[in-house]
């Protein structure tokens, strides 16, 4: 088992634009907190052929990883 999507809530940036962070459970029970911005995020609902954020909820860390540096090789 790998590192996995544990929730996805829609938040503010710190330049006020919307982002989605994600938490993000690891195999030892610890989470941690992911803000994917809009064509980050975009990219890992594309990938995960999600309607929703509420789709990428189980999602494994690799998808994510990639939709960040697909967003940051941009």
């Amino acid at each position: 088992m790998s590192a996995t999507v544990y929730d996805a809530k829609i938040a503010a940036s710190h330049d006020g634009s919307a982002e989605v962070l994600l938490t993000i459970k690891h195999e030892n029970g610890g989470l941690t907190q992911v803000p994917l911005d809009y064509f980050a995020i975009s990219m890992l609902m594309e990938s995960c052929q999600a309607e929703s954020i509420e789709g990428i909820i189980g999602t494994n860390w690799d998808k994510v990883r990639d939709a960040i540096q697909a967003s940051h090789n941009r």
